[in-house]
């Protein structure tokens, strides 16, 4: 009993959770990856609207971040895994797509 320490609070959201269980740093830093991946995935989606896979992702993405807030679909043992492996997905396309634009237009050459 000398080190138990207090009973742990319960909650049902994992952004609340992170609030109480970390800091608060943590959860601003889980906003911070959810709009840094909302951005890119909006930008995925306009730029390739030819191509349904990312729309896909981007609306399973999207209930994953809401349920997140209001429940724990990003800490659940069974479909966590699978979000997290959709966002880095949409991340390494992001700057796979990123990247081949750039080499398709390179910058202007210095004058000599």
């Amino acid at each position: 009993m000398k080190f138990s320490g207090i009973e742990p609070f319960t909650v049902d959201s994992y952004f609340f959770e992170l609030i109480y269980g970390s800091s608060p740093l943590a959860a601003l830093l889980f906003i911070v990856v959810m709009v840094t991946f909302l951005r890119s995935a909006f930008a995925m989606c306009v730029q390739h609207p030819e191509d349904l896979s990312y729309r896909i992702v981007l609306a399973i993405v999207s209930a994953y971040f809401l349920g997140s807030v209001f429940g724990l679909s990003l800490r659940d043992t069974i479909s966590g895994p699978f979000g997290w492996l959709l966002m880095g997905w949409m991340a390494r396309e992001h700057v796979d797509h990123s990247r081949e634009g750039a080499e398709a237009s390179p910058a202007a050459a210095p004058a000599t």
